[in-house]
C-alpha cells in the first residue's frame, strides 16, 4: 500500500503538464474558431446586402 501511495503523486503532475497544454490548445483554437466565425458572419453580411 505504501509503494501505491508513493507512485500516485509522481503520476499527477505528469499527467497535469499534458492537460494544462491541451487547454491551452483549446483555448487557441477556440479564439481562432471565434475569428472565423465572426469573417464568415461580416461575409454573409456583405452577400445578404
Amino acid at each position: 500500500m505504501r509503494r501505491k501511495n508513493k507512485r500516485v503523486p509522481l503520476l499527477t503532475p505528469k499527467l497535469q503538464k499534458p492537460m494544462k497544454n491541451a487547454d491551452s490548445i483549446c483555448g487557441q483554437a477556440r479564439s481562432q474558431l471565434d475569428i472565423y466565425y465572426k469573417h464568415y458572419s461580416i461575409l454573409l453580411v456583405f452577400h445578404a446586402l
